[in-house]
């Protein structure tokens, strides 16, 4: 059995005569990539995003990094999940920055921090205010970031819509392995985000004397 076997698509990719064109760096060829994946790379950014205008920038922004990285297309995957997997780094990049913001706008402001749709990871538990949500996604990242790659990665794109099967082509494991390390990795953080939100002292409180 070959080992990369557990990574092939069940499929052939219907789109192997066009990549073959793109990777000759056909104009053409990225043209008809770009008719034909537009309209659902926007719909996968508005969900991940929750914001019509950056859901509308990011298939371009996909293309563009397809054409400079299609080298770096193996095939392992089908072609529609690798333009998913930069669509999904172009609207991280895109909540970051929306976060940075919203943090700077909290820190001067509570009452003035705009909402633009949180990253699910933040809805672990609730929180009452602006400033209280950042501190909670803060906490988030503090926590994921001590995770091995390939944990985070799974849960990220779980989290935001990436199905078992198609987190399991990208990190190519098997989809039941896919899974099992979602719910373990998962539960994982929320413990550790709710242990580390227990020792933490509650901003604020009657006379905070120093």
């Amino acid at each position: 059995m070959d080992a990369k076997s557990d990574a092939r698509p069940d499929r052939c990719d219907p789109d192997e005569a066009l990549i073959a064109r793109c990777r000759d760096g056909d104009q053409d060829a990225w043209n008809e990539v770009s008719l034909a994946y537009q309209s659902r790379l926007e719909r996968y950014a508005h969900r991940l995003l929750k914001n019509h205008a950056d859901a509308q920038e990011i298939p371009s922004e996909v293309i563009e990094a397809a054409i400079k990285h299609i080298g770096g297309f193996r095939g392992d995957c089908s072609f529609a999940t690798w333009l998913n997997t930069i669509a999904f780094t172009k609207s991280m990049d895109k909540l970051r920055a929306s976060r940075r913001a919203q943090s700077k706008t909290a820190d001067a402001d509570v009452s003035g921090a705009v909402d633009s749709g949180p990253d699910p990871l933040a809805q672990l538990v609730e929180k009452e205010d602006a400033k209280m949500d950042m501190e909670r996604l803060r906490m988030i990242e503090a926590v994921l970031s001590e995770f091995p790659q390939e944990h985070r990665a799974n849960i990220r794109m779980r989290s935001t819509g990436f199905t078992a099967k198609q987190v399991a082509q990208t990190l190519r494991i098997s989809e039941a392995a896919a899974q099992q390390n979602h719910r373990r990795w998962f539960m994982r953080l929320c413990r550790e985000v709710l242990r580390r939100e227990q020792e933490t002292p509650r901003h604020g409180g009657a006379g905070g004397a120093s």
